[in-house]
């Protein structure tokens, strides 16, 4: 394999070589010298034949060499007869002594002169090279470059750079970031890297606990291999995966990561060095008790289920992390004044607001429509507060439903068509003094900030995505559900139609300090 020459004259195969540590090839020059010497050996008769006890003759000849005794007089040694080609084995140009007979014939494989045999126990002397006694050299042990990295990744004490793949959606990757500050307050002098999704770098601008964002996402078939191209130059020494997907361990590993630390799902148990077993529900306190899918993953908050795999990595370095702290977010200059903007122009800077979230990813978890405008009704006549309308630009018609739904629309804004993104949504949320929402991403957003929170939890159970957060009152659409049941498993019965406007009342005056 050959290809054109670089400057320093190196062609690419060579490069390639060096690179990923391709086995040595000897140069022709070599291979030349090697062949006169042993030309010279075969002509002269003399200790620098191949066969002779200074170099080893290769199969069981050279184990035998190694203990000072030729292989061809081990039958003599025991009393029987040696072979004719002086090998105990193998082939008979491998097996003993290669040396020409006494006549000179030069037959390789042929019987060595009496005078040049050794004795059985009798061991012969060392020739000496370039003044040094030396046995043999023998071939020289191939070893890889990159299993010379991996060994050394593995007795060091602490990775000195560390990649955190991130999760896609906007709540987990908040719910993440108490995994982000563990793993920084243990590793203080170590760079650690996130992998997000493309968007998702607004939100975590700012935070203390990373040095460096990749946002990239692997789409196509080659993704991937894209996206692992330009992690390969960072040299990350370990991978902390808190995703579940399998183009995610594929990414770790096509990078050349040494050590990749994540669950053991979707068929990637071959693409991780450190695997945790997912809990299910059959195996798990309550849900064991509960006759409804045993297998089923068991609803373990967001929360831990990424702190779990912190401390895997640390226990690992002989590392102990510190209780799971708050979740944090930081709004950075830049993103103050676009939520500065946004709110001069909505006229929402003087005076106080509450924030209603009412879309979401999933239909299913969206709090009807009509429900919202009254409850925005409500809180208007008696709070005497202004009411912000959040959502993606796709949920324009939404807002805009519930806007116009409500009998004091003169105190509800839209913030669909305002330009918010998702950095200037992190200002706008922060200056709010209340949020009611569905359970979707901008309810994490205001719990990082310390906005008091009202959730709506249906038909998913609220145990998936609990948060260390005090100022939160969690709606759920059937309070009477047994706590070994799942809400995923009963969704006619946890439909979040369930819930009314007078509970959700309640928990806004529960939360606001008001019995």
């Amino acid at each position: 394999m050959s290809g054109p020459r670089s400057p320093t004259g190196a062609t690419r195969w060579t490069r390639w070589r060096r690179t990923c540590g391709a086995p040595r090839r000897r140069s022709s020059r070599w291979r030349a010298r090697k062949r006169v010497s042993r030309e010279r050996g075969a002509g002269s008769g003399g200790d620098h034949a191949p066969g002779a006890a200074g170099a080893p003759a290769g199969g069981r000849a050279r184990a035998a060499h190694g203990r000072g005794v030729r292989a061809g007089d081990r039958g003599a040694e025991r009393g029987g007869t040696p072979r004719a080609g002086g090998g105990s084995g193998g082939r008979g140009d491998h097996g003993g002594d290669r040396r020409p007979p006494a006549g000179g014939a030069g037959v390789r494989g042929g019987a060595a002169p009496a005078d040049q045999r050794l004795a059985p126990g009798e061991v012969r002397p060392a020739r000496a090279v370039g003044g040094v006694a030396r046995r043999g050299r023998g071939r020289r042990p191939v070893v890889r470059r990159r299993r010379r990295r991996v060994a050394a990744m593995s007795a060091a004490h602490r990775p000195r750079r560390l990649l955190v793949v991130m999760p896609s959606w906007v709540g987990d990757c908040v719910m993440a970031t108490p995994t982000l500050a563990a793993l920084r307050a243990a590793l203080p002098g170590a760079l650690i890297g996130a992998l997000v999704r493309p968007g998702l770098d607004e939100l975590l601008a700012g935070l203390g606990t990373i040095d460096t964002v990749h946002a990239d996402r692997p789409v196509g078939m080659m993704g991937p291999k894209r996206v692992a191209q330009r992690l390969r130059m960072q040299r990350y020494d370990a991978a902390l995966l808190l995703t579940n997907s399998f183009s995610t361990a594929l990414i770790a590993r096509l990078a050349g990561i040494p050590v990749r630390i994540g669950y053991d799902r979707d068929a990637r148990t071959l693409l991780l060095t450190d695997r945790l077993p997912p809990a299910r529900r059959r195996d798990t306190a309550p849900y064991s008790r509960s006759a409804t899918a045993p297998d089923n993953w068991a609803p373990v908050p967001a929360c831990a289920y990424y702190f779990a795999l912190a401390g895997r990595l640390l226990e690992s370095l002989g590392l102990t992390s510190a209780p799971m702290g708050a979740m944090s977010l930081v709004v950075t200059p830049e993103q103050e004044r676009a939520a500065h903007a946004v709110l001069e122009r909505t006229g929402l800077l003087a005076g106080r607001f509450v924030i209603l979230n009412p879309g979401g990813n999933n239909p299913a978890k969206r709090w009807p429509a009509e429900r919202f405008a009254a409850l925005a009704d409500a809180l208007v006549e008696r709070d005497g507060v202004r009411i912000a309308l959040t959502g993606s630009p796709t949920e324009a018609d939404l807002l805009e439903a519930i806007r116009s739904g409500c009998r004091r629309g003169e105190g509800v804004v839209s913030l669909a068509g305002a330009g918010v993104t998702l950095g200037s949504l992190k200002g706008i949320v922060r200056r709010a003094a209340l949020m009611v929402t569905n359970d979707t991403g901008p309810r994490h957003i205001a719990a990082a900030f310390g906005v008091p929170l009202v959730t709506l939890f249906g038909p998913t159970d609220r145990r998936w995505t609990t948060i260390p957060f005090e100022k939160e009152a969690e709606i759920v659409a059937d309070p009477t559900l047994a706590e070994e049941e799942v809400a995923n498993d009963h969704p006619e019965r946890c439909a979040i139609e369930q819930i009314s406007v007078e509970s959700v009342l309640a928990g806004v005056a529960r939360v606001m300090g008001r019995r």
